[in-house]
């Protein structure tokens, strides 16, 4: 259920972002998953960054937002 979540959320995402990009379906999301190799670097900061989705959009709000 997750990868079907995560299709969905990245189709809205680019649809807000009018982007014509093809998302994978959640089954070929699930295959690729087990060879994906993810490393997200550690932005250490002092102050906390606020991440904010809801129904019409992602917003960030913080240092620099």
């Amino acid at each position: 259920m997750p990868l079907r979540l995560t299709t969905g959320f990245f189709e809205n995402l680019l649809r807000q972002a009018s982007l014509d990009w093809k998302v994978p379906d959640f089954s070929t999301l699930y295959r690729r998953q087990k060879t994906l190799n993810v490393a997200i670097p550690y932005r250490g900061g002092s102050r906390p960054l606020h991440l904010l989705i809801d129904a019409i959009g992602i917003k960030a709000k913080g240092v620099g937002k």
